[in-house]
């Protein structure tokens, strides 16, 4: 928890081709994974695909027996356990099986929401070896908790975040100038803008919201409240009664604004134009702009000497 809410203040949008991407960043995240997360180690795979045809689920099997979890990209329209019926290359990770059943335990988006389920052994080698998957690398790694691991809350790095984030600037940049960060890319408190006209855009268009984006905003909304919480418990960082408040108020609104945005698309999926509807989530989202400032400003300067002394 030291270093899940250490990371993870700063968050960022970028183009990809008609679709804005919202990320939360952590140090190290443009590295692509095997570098990002610091209190795990990793074994990490080929970019293409390891060709052992049905021997990769014994791979799988070997690593999960050594404590490793497996980070994986295949194509889940072969998965039966998940609504997907289409080509999609996406993400799983499989923590578990069971030869019983003949499947696996695995943890990835299964329709719009983060799941538990199975899946069998002959659905994930049909989804690993897709021809579909042939224009994309076919990641694979493997990946386990680093053992006596002891990760210290690094509070300067806290105090630049969330000036980052207030000021809207580009961290990436910032903590490493040599990388390049993602294509047209909006950082912070800028992100309304473009989380905003991507909502007007959608309506234009009678396009569905990517319902991944809208959780990623509430979860880091979600979070500063935890966050603000865990560090008072480790006698790190200090808020009152109203700062608190502040904070609650920012969440319940994210979590507003994932309920109308799921009425937005289903009022889509219907073919009904909504003006009201956008209305009132556009002023949810400024409402939310004033209050994230609100909150992060309050929390920053009631623990300003802190931050000074540092």
């Amino acid at each position: 928890m030291n270093w899940y809410y250490n990371e993870f203040i700063q968050v960022y949008t970028f183009k990809d081709g008609d679709n804005t991407n919202l990320l939360l960043y952590s140090y190290g995240i443009q590295d692509g994974i095997g570098g990002e997360y610091e209190s795990l180690e990793y074994v990490k795979g080929s970019n293409s695909r390891i060709k052992i045809g049905n021997d990769i689920v014994d791979l799988c099997k070997v690593m999960i027996n050594n404590e490793y979890y497996i980070y994986v990209y295949c194509d889940d329209s072969y998965v039966s356990t998940m609504n997907v019926n289409y080509h999609r290359y996406h993400d799983i990770l499989i923590y578990g099986y069971d030869d019983q059943t003949q499947s696996f335990d695995v943890f990835a988006y299964n329709g719009s929401k983060l799941k538990r389920f199975m899946v069998s052994y002959n659905d994930f080698i049909s989804a690993y070896h897709s021809k579909y998957t042939d224009r994309f690398d076919n990641y694979i790694c493997f990946c386990k908790k680093r053992e006596n691991y002891d990760f210290s809350i690094n509070t300067e790095k806290i105090r630049w975040h969330i000036l980052d984030y207030l000021d809207g600037v580009d961290t990436l940049r910032r903590e490493r100038p040599l990388l390049l960060s993602p294509q047209k890319a909006t950082w912070g408190i800028n992100t309304y803008d473009e989380i905003i006209n991507m909502y007007e855009k959608s309506f234009q268009q009678q396009k569905l919201i990517r319902m991944p984006e809208i959780y990623c905003f509430m979860e880091h909304k979600k979070d500063w409240l935890n966050r603000i919480v865990y560090f008072k418990e480790q006698n790190l960082l200090n808020f009152n009664d109203g700062i608190y408040d502040n904070f609650v108020e920012l969440k319940n609104c994210a979590e507003v604004i994932v309920n109308l945005t799921i009425k937005f698309n289903l009022k889509i999926e219907n073919n009904i134009c909504d003006k009201k509807l956008l209305n009132k989530l556009l002023y949810a989202f400024q409402n939310c702009l004033e209050l994230d400032k609100t909150a992060l400003m309050l929390y920053y300067n009631h623990n300003k000497q802190i931050f000074n002394n540092l």
